[in-house]
């Protein structure tokens, strides 16, 4: 297999996020479903990702091999195992960054590339930090994104939103 640059992009983009599924995966790239699941394929054949099944009755997931994450040239570690507790979470949260850049033509920053950037490798350190931050072209500067699956009182909503505007 020979390794595109393009080859690095999509292996950025789903550590970004820990994992992406085919479909999350096919509308990042922006092409057919069999043009995605070749590429997939020979990323699995290549050793850069891993395709494994977390809940039943879901689709698979990708994430990064170590040879992937080395080979895409990503200082962000790759995800190790995948928390139950967030996975619902985490796999919608890609869902809405797709949905959110392919109507804004924006970029999205998750939540693990935050933390990374900002060095935060712990839950609590700076308080509450946003699940993404939406670049929206010709403004400078970001829109923090929360995805909320979970019904919050309004005193932790506010918080939330206020640790994230001390920011």
């Amino acid at each position: 297999m020979r390794f595109v640059e393009r080859d690095g992009e999509i292996l950025r983009w789903i550590n970004g996020f820990g994992f992406a599924n085919a479909d999350q995966i096919m509308c990042f790239m922006g092409v057919k479903k069999s043009s995605c699941y070749a590429r997939l394929k020979k990323l699995i054949e290549g050793g850069y990702l891993e395709h494994e099944y977390v809940l039943h009755g879901l689709s698979g997931i990708y994430k990064l091999t170590q040879k992937g994450t080395i080979a895409s040239g990503d200082h962000l570690r790759g995800s190790g195992e995948i928390r139950l507790g967030t996975f619902k979470h985490d796999l919608a949260l890609v869902d809405l960054a797709v949905d959110l850049t392919d109507k804004t033509g924006g970029s999205f920053i998750p939540q693990r590339r935050i933390r990374h950037d900002e060095g935060l490798s712990g839950v609590g350190q700076i308080g509450h930090v946003a699940d993404g931050y939406l670049y929206l072209p010709e403004q400078e500067k970001p829109i923090a994104v929360e995805l909320e699956l979970t019904v919050k009182a309004r005193s932790r909503l506010n918080s939330i939103i206020m640790s994230i505007l001390a920011q």
